[in-house]
């Protein structure tokens, strides 16, 4: 791997420790205290890793020398376990009761509502999907799960909704239609959306858009 191509991938390393660590209890630290500093790492510095993360996957995506070297695809690989990471994060520090009606929804704070809506962001899980390579492939897939799983009050208005949810179902629309098996945890996500924000109306705008 050329120096650069190492150290970005030192980088990235480092990066996804880093949210692992913050994202579970320390050994020997109080439980209280832990969940101090995650907090504190979530609002200061979450949404923007994960940014950091989303520019590495678009700056990889049109460097032609990745799909042509191993070592350099390894990049992608760490970007996008990065994302999961940053999407896997334990938000609010508290047990899920399963039976609860949020046991599937992600509570991303409203911080990042102006990432999640920009277009680009699923845009680009779908394609990393869609290069249908099994590690990348696999990780696109669980990111775009979470992604339809996003709490319903993240979004101000109906319209933000919708064309969130349009962006979703498109790019599952046509994963579907090239014959591929589409996430049974995928489509579920969007049935979660859709069910608990939207109403029959705006859903058909949603289906309109695609």
């Amino acid at each position: 791997m050329p120096q650069t191509a190492s150290r970005y991938a030192i980088g990235l390393k480092i990066l996804n420790q880093l949210v692992s660590e913050m994202n579970q209890p320390s050994p020997g630290l109080p439980s209280a205290q832990h969940r101090r500093v995650a907090c504190s790492f979530r609002d200061q510095s979450l949404l923007q890793v994960f940014q950091i993360s989303l520019t590495s996957m678009a700056q990889l995506k049109n460097d032609v020398t990745v799909t042509e070297n191993a070592a350099s695809s390894k990049l992608q690989e760490l970007a996008l376990a990065l994302s999961l990471k940053c999407l896997s994060f334990d938000f609010m520090g508290t047990t899920i009761d399963e039976s609860s009606d949020d046991f599937s929804t992600i509570q991303i704070p409203s911080s990042w509502k102006q990432a999640l809506e920009d277009q680009s962001t699923v845009q680009i899980f779908f394609y990393y999907y869609e290069i249908n390579k099994p590690n990348t492939s696999k990780e696109a897939l669980e990111c775009l799960v979470r992604l339809a799983s996003v709490r319903r009050s993240l979004f101000t208005n109906d319209t933000s909704r919708v064309k969130f949810l349009a962006h979703l179902m498109t790019g599952t629309k046509d994963i579907m239609q090239t014959g591929k098996d589409i996430c049974f945890g995928l489509a579920r996500g969007l049935l979660h959306l859709a069910s608990r924000s939207l109403n029959r109306s705006i859903l058909r705008q949603c289906l309109f858009w695609c």
